[in-house]
C-alpha cells in the first residue's frame, strides 16, 4: 500500500514539470541580428528601440552568440514619438507615437524564410516611449517564435 501511495505521489509531483515541458517549443532557433534604420532621424530614440529589441530577443533565447540557425533583419520603416512633455501637455493634440518595422528572417544559407510587418502606436496621452518600444519588441519576438 505504501509503495502505491509513493508512486502516485511521485507521479503527481512530476506532472507539472512534464506539462510545462510540453508547452515549450520543441527546438528554439537562434538568430544573428541586424538592425537597419529607414524610418526616422531620431537617432537616440531608434538606438533605444534597437536595444529593447535585442534585449527581448536575448530574454527569449532567440539571439545567437555567433551565426545561429539563421539571421533576423529588423528594418525600422517609420519612427515618430512625441516627447513625454508634449504628450503630457497636449495629449492627443500632439499627434500619435508610431513605430513600424519590416522583419525578414533568413535561414543559415541566406534564403528568405519569412517576412512580416510589425506596427505599434499610441494615440493617447498615457504611456511612454519606453512602453511603446517594449510593445514593439515583444510583438517581434512573438512573431519570431512562430517561424518554422
Amino acid at each position: 500500500m505504501h509503495l502505491r501511495a509513493f508512486l502516485l505521489t511521485s507521479c503527481l509531483l512530476l506532472l507539472p514539470a512534464l506539462v510545462s515541458a510540453q508547452d515549450e517549443p520543441a527546438s528554439a532557433r537562434t538568430y544573428a541580428y541586424t538592425f537597419v534604420n529607414e524610418g526616422g532621424d531620431d537617432a537616440e530614440g531608434i538606438a533605444r528601440l534597437d536595444s529593447f529589441i535585442q534585449q527581448r530577443l536575448r530574454d527569449a533565447r532567440l539571439l545567437a552568440d555567433g551565426k545561429g540557425d539563421g539571421r533576423v533583419e529588423v528594418t525600422v520603416t517609420h519612427y515618430y514619438t512625441r516627447s513625454d512633455g508634449a504628450r503630457a501637455w497636449a495629449g492627443t493634440m500632439a499627434g500619435r507615437d508610431k513605430v513600424a518595422s519590416r522583419v525578414r528572417v533568413f535561414d543559415r544559407g541566406g534564403k528568405l524564410v519569412e517576412e512580416f510587418e510589425v506596427e505599434n502606436s499610441n494615440k493617447t496621452a498615457f504611456g511612454s516611449t519606453a512602453g511603446l518600444h517594449e510593445k514593439h519588441a515583444d510583438a517581434i519576438v512573438e512573431r519570431l517564435r512562430r517561424v518554422q
